[in-house]
């Protein structure tokens, strides 16, 4: 083993500060209910890149289940965030 191992820090956001407060109630079931989802809530895998969380919420029909503005504004927000990481549990 090596004498020094280097301690990494990333950044992230809490999906909870992305998503208007009514979306709790079904967001993350909506989400994670398909079979390809390439994440998945609750199993300590909870960093997801903003850009690969995007990906995906755009195949899940967010229209037919919220407001167009929120929708749109919930894309454009993590399009801003890009690179950086969602904590899907926080």
């Amino acid at each position: 083993m090596k004498k020094k191992i280097p301690v990494h820090n990333c950044e992230f956001v809490n999906l909870s500060t992305l998503m208007p407060d009514s979306w709790k109630k079904w967001f993350k079931q909506v989400v994670s209910e398909e079979d390809n989802v390439p994440f998945r809530f609750g199993n300590n895998i909870s960093l997801v890149p903003a850009w690969k969380l995007a990906s995906h919420c755009k195949s899940c029909d967010l229209d037919d289940l919220a407001p167009e503005d929120e929708v749109t504004e919930f894309f454009e927000t993590l399009d801003k965030y890009g690179k950086i990481y969602v904590n899907l549990e926080g």
